[in-house]
Parts: structure tokens; sequence; C-alpha cells
């Protein structure tokens, strides 16, 4: 449910206008919305958004621009523990990106000049597309600063590029 309503906002916000306004930088607490929409953002679009908050039952969503709060619904004081939205929000962003034809899914660590720090990435590894480490299925598995899942992760080189590292009961 989360993954659907972070996707669903960011997916809202991108279709919003960019608005010439200065960048305001909160001091200890952000201003409150307005109770009408700021130039520029659709007051029906913000309705639609409400609604898919509220039909999802989401904890709290806080949409800011320029650093002006444009809309938030739910407990946005609230501080909350949230595992694996990374990958939604990245997916998110890069759908942003590919849209525009910024960014091309089908291109390899090789030809995007990616090495990474030691250990570096072997021949094998560098041959992952953007796709397959959106996807999960790169076939790199170094290890990370913050890694609590480091005893379930494959041994690296073990996966090729494009193969999931999910393993079912039995295999």
């Amino acid at each position: 449910m989360l993954k659907r309503t972070i996707l669903t906002v960011l997916a809202f916000l991108a279709s919003a206008p960019l608005i010439g306004a200065e960048t305001n930088y909160p001091g200890l607490t952000w201003d409150r919305p307005g109770l009408n929409a700021p130039e520029g953002w659709s007051p029906d679009k913000l309705r639609v958004a409400e609604a898919l908050f509220q039909a999802n039952r989401s904890t709290a969503v806080m949409v800011v621009h320029n650093g002006h709060v444009v809309a938030a619904w739910g407990d946005v004081a609230r501080t909350v523990d949230v595992w694996s939205v990374k990958s939604s929000l990245l997916g998110a962003l890069y759908g942003i990106g590919v849209a525009e034809a910024r960014i091309d899914l089908n291109r390899s660590l090789v030809d995007l000049g990616i090495y990474d720090n030691e250990p570096s990435l072997t021949s094998a590894e560098r041959e992952a597309t953007v796709r397959d480490l959106l996807m999960m299925r790169s076939g790199i598995y170094h290890g990370a600063v913050f890694e609590p899942w480091v005893a379930t992760r494959p041994v690296r080189g073990s996966k090729e590029p494009g193969e999931s590292s999910i393993t079912t009961l039995g295999t």
C-alpha cells in the first residue's frame, strides 16, 4: 500500500508545473498550506491525490514545492518507521527521466563508464543495465555501509545481470 501511495504522489508531483517562485527554506516548522491551491497547482488534482491518500489509509502525505507546503494530509508531525521505500522512490524518479527520454534503461554500466569503488565491479557486473539495477537483477552484490540483510545477500559472482536473486524453496 505504501509503495502505491508514494508512486501515486510522485507521479502526481511530476505532472505539477514548475513555478518560478523563490525557494523557501523552513525553520523549525513548516508553513501550513493555505485554503486555496497555490498558483499553478490544480485544486482538482490535489483533491484526487487526497482521495487516494484517504483510500489507501496512508499515515501522512506532505506536498512541498519550492519550500512551501502545497498540501498536507494526516499526521505529518508523527515520526514513522518506514522500510524499503528507497526502491519505490528511486523507481518513480527514474520513471520521470525515462518518460522525458533523459534516461535509457538499456545502457550498461560499461556504457556509462561506471566502475565503482574498490572492490571494483567485475566485467560481468559491468554488463548490468540501468533496467537490471532498477529491477534488482544486476548480479552486483557489493557490501554496503549499513546492510542489515548481509546474511541473506547472494554471494558475489553467483548471479548474472538480468538473473533474479530471489530463490524459492528447493532451489
